[in-house]
């Protein structure tokens, strides 16, 4: 199975990763020269907490990319093993659909 789509979504969420983390780097250091403005704090300790979210959003996603293709590969090696034009028609079937093979491509 070929892994480039999957490469280049995981290479995209690094990407959002470390966009995060300049976005948080800035609103700590608003944060630090917001000492005496509550309302400015307020709004930096919001945009961090929101940060971390979508930094946790990323992580899951990409958890899930990863066992959704650990397990297709599972799937497709046992069916090679079991029977090869069964796996053949598996992946001219996955390859073809375009909820997945936006992501996953047997080859």
């Amino acid at each position: 199975m070929a892994t480039a789509k999957l490469e280049e979504s995981v290479d995209a969420n690094f990407d959002a990763m470390r966009q995060l983390k300049d976005i948080n780097n800035k609103a700590m250091a608003l944060l630090d020269e917001a000492e005496n403005e509550p309302e400015l704090s307020l709004k930096c300790i919001a945009e961090i907490r929101h940060q971390i979210k979508l930094a946790a959003d990323i992580y899951e996603k990409m958890f899930n990319i990863k066992v959704v293709h650990e397990f297709m590969e599972t799937v497709a090696d046992t069916l090679r093993e079991v029977d090869l034009s069964v796996y053949q028609d598996f992946k001219r079937r996955i390859n073809a659909r375009r909820s997945v093979s936006g992501v996953v491509r047997f080859t």
